[in-house]
């Protein structure tokens, strides 16, 4: 974390943005290239502060089980809850 009266010139600011951007671009790419080999795949998006005992966290998982059965990858963002 920088400090607040530190001042960063806007050029370095700039490249560091670009350089995020340019890992966040790989990084995408890369996902894609490893998800091309699955042609039927479902992404689940929602909350990872969704607990077990949740309604929801119970249907999307059961969902999840029906569809990966029906023969599709799940898509998850690998934490807790429902993502």
């Amino acid at each position: 974390m920088t400090p607040k009266n530190v001042c960063i010139p806007r050029e370095l600011q700039l490249q560091a943005a670009m350089f995020r951007l340019g890992n966040v671009d790989e990084e995408i790419h890369a996902g894609y290239e490893i998800l091309q080999k699955y042609h039927k795949t479902v992404t689940f998006f929602g909350s990872a502060r969704i607990s077990k005992d949740n309604e929801y966290y119970q249907k999307a998982k059961d969902l999840a089980f029906q569809l990966a059965k029906a023969g599709y990858t799940i898509i998850t963002g690998g934490g807790g809850g429902i993502m």
